[in-house]
This record gives structure tokens, sequence and C-alpha cells, in this order.
């Protein structure tokens, strides 16, 4: 049987992670309905309860292979999955045979977006070297979508050059979400989030709602936290019929959620698999505010205005590439009284963005 594995981040589990693990198992499954996948991630139980699939096995290999460079640089990083077979990995590692062994069945080697692979996380890396040693050992499409690569310092060493060079060599695309992603990686394709592979959220005549998508983990935010959940209790909320807080990522949002449970004992909490598998709709008269990219991602999609703000270069640009796409989100400021209303534009041109998108996989599978 042909079958298809792809890597990505679902399993944390986190909303933006399964949103995307479950566009792409879906588009396999309808253009390849009787291929098996095997769908690498962080935990297979939570993905699995979240994603699911017919023909999907949830399997956690490759991470744990790729977290022994947890100490090295992004570079040598690629540099050890390139020489993964050379190294006898696969008799060091035998979990990974069920990949390495079925190499004549393998359709697809497919490392799909997020943010997971950088110098935060520079260990990701081993995939892209992993995947262009496949290449040179099978017939696979092997293919990158959707990476969020930022921060990432470019290849510096004559050795750091001719690996990236080697990696886009061998791969059949590599996809980064981002116009830093593909200035810090030069030869890769600046494209598109993988989220926009999932339905457009649309707007309805629900009671207006406030979305709270918001975590303080990133770092000591405690000034601003206290201030953020205050002007939503006693500013932003009033104006709304309910407020719902997007519970992204329970294991980092739980404390930000307590908080805002203080201020407002009424809110309405949504889980990641409400979110993912519910498929969120947004109300005509309804507004977010975010620190989260995937949330302000979709709501900007669907023409809902908002304020957003971050903690830190990561998720700048994060933010930044949605503000560049069009979105109308206002960065929170000591100012912001009432919150915006700009609709932006994203929402007008996101059917052209969906279309590169199924271009993109239409050219894969």
């Amino acid at each position: 049987m042909r079958y298809h594995y792809l890597i990505g981040g679902s399993g944390i589990p986190n909303y933006g992670d399964e949103l995307i693990a479950l566009a792409w198992v879906s588009v396999i499954q309808r253009k390849r309905p009787n291929d098996k996948i095997l769908l690498d991630v962080t935990d297979a139980e939570a993905s699995k309860a979240i994603v699911g699939g017919r023909n999907v096995a949830h399997v956690e290999i490759l991470r744990h292979i790729a977290k022994r460079g947890a100490k090295e640089s992004f570079w040598d990083n690629i540099a050890r999955g390139l020489r993964f077979f050379d190294d006898d990995g696969p008799n060091h590692h035998p979990n990974i045979k069920v990949l390495t062994d079925n190499l004549d069945n393998l359709a697809t080697f497919h490392v799909f977006g997020g943010g997971y692979m950088n110098k935060r996380w520079p260990y990701a890396a081993f995939y892209l070297g992993l995947g262009a040693a496949i290449k040179k050992r099978s017939s696979a499409k092997v293919v990158a979508t959707g990476l969020g690569l930022m921060p990432l310092p470019p290849p510096e060493t004559p050795e750091q050059k001719a690996t990236a060079r080697e990696i886009i060599k061998a791969f059949d695309l590599i996809e980064v979400r981002d116009v830093e992603s593909s200035k810090a990686y030069p030869g890769t394709m600046a494209g598109l989030d993988d989220a926009f592979l999932s339905p457009k959220p649309q707007l309805t005549s629900s009671p207006s709602t406030l979305h709270v998508a918001v975590s303080f983990a990133e770092q000591d935010w405690s000034a601003f936290a206290r201030d953020l959940v205050e002007r939503t209790a006693k500013d932003w909320s009033p104006a709304f019929d309910r407020v719902l807080f997007w519970n992204c990522a329970p294991q980092k949002d739980t404390f930000a959620l307590g908080k805002f449970r203080e201020a407002l004992p009424s809110i309405e909490v949504i889980d990641v698999s409400g979110l993912v598998r519910g498929r969120v709709a947004f109300g005509v008269s309804d507004a977010m505010v975010a620190t989260r990219f995937h949330p302000h991602l979709m709501a900007a999609r669907a023409g809902v205005p908002g304020a957003f703000r971050f903690g830190n270069g990561y998720y700048s640009t994060k933010h930044g590439s949605v503000l560049a796409l069009g979105s109308g989100f206002k960065l929170i400021d000591d100012q912001m009284r009432r919150l915006p209303n700009d609709r932006g534009t994203l929402r007008l041109f996101d059917h052209h963005h969906k279309d590169r998108k199924r271009a993109m996989v239409a050219s894969i599978y």
C-alpha cells in the first residue's frame, strides 16, 4: 500500500498545530482515499483524539531522534539528518524502520507547518536533512510547507551554506509562511501558513462575542497581564453579549484563563477540540483580543476586528505576517480604551490565498 509520511506539531495539543494537521489529513484522504498516512507528532494519543482520520496512524518517532540534537545549531541538525543513513541511524533507532524499511512504497515525505523549526527549537531541522537523505534513496516526493523559521540566523560558514543548498536541491518544494523566513533561508519559497487549507470562518448573526485568545506564558507579563485582564473586563467586555476564551493550548493557557475567570466569572471557554472540530463561527458584531497567532489569522480571514500583543521576536514575525496580508488588528498600547473596528482587507483576498494553496496541493498530491 502506498503511504504518506507527514511530520508536524500536533499532539501538544495546540490549536494551530491540530488545525493544520487535520487540514492535511483531510486533503490526502480526499485526493488519495486508499493510501495510508503515518502522522509523526508530539503525542500520538493526544493527536489521535483530536485529528483522528481514516487510514491514519499517529506515531511518535522522529521527534525523539531529532531531540538528541537539542544543543546543536539549526544547520548542524540538518547535517545530522543528511548523515542519518550513513551513520547507521535505522539500526540505532529501530522504531524508524516503519519508514526506512518501506521506502519503495513511500509516496510523500512531508514536513508541514508551524513554527516549531527555528533557533528556539533547532533540533527540528533534523527533519529537513532526513528528507534530503530519503530523497536519495526513494522516488517519493519530499516537501515542506508553511514553515515558520524565525528566529533563524542565515547560513554563515561555507559548510552551512553548502548544507542549505543541498536541502534546496533535494526537496521538491520548501514553502515558508513569511518573507522573513525566506530571507533567512535563501532558496525557499515565500508562501502562506498551512491554516489557509482550512475553510474561511463564516460570519453569522449570532450574539456579539468578544473572543479572547491570550497566553501569558511567553515571558513575565505580570504587569501587562493585570492591565489586559482589567481592560478586557471593565472597558471592552460590556459592549458584547458574551466573552469566549479560546483555550488554545491548555498546558500553557491555564494561568491566563484563571486570571480572566477571576475578573469575568461568566466567561465561557472553548477547548482545542471544539476549536478544531467545531469550526469556530464569528458573529458580525464580534471582536478579538489576541496574543496567539492562529486565532488572529483565522479572525482576520473572517474580517473580525481586534487587538493583539506579542512578547518577543518570535511572535512579532507571526503577527506581522498576518498584518502584511491585510489584518485590521491593531497593536495594544496604553491608550487603547476602545477596541478597533477595522475589519482589514485579508477577508477580501482570502479566496486568492486559498487558490495559491490549492495549486500547491495539486503539485504535491
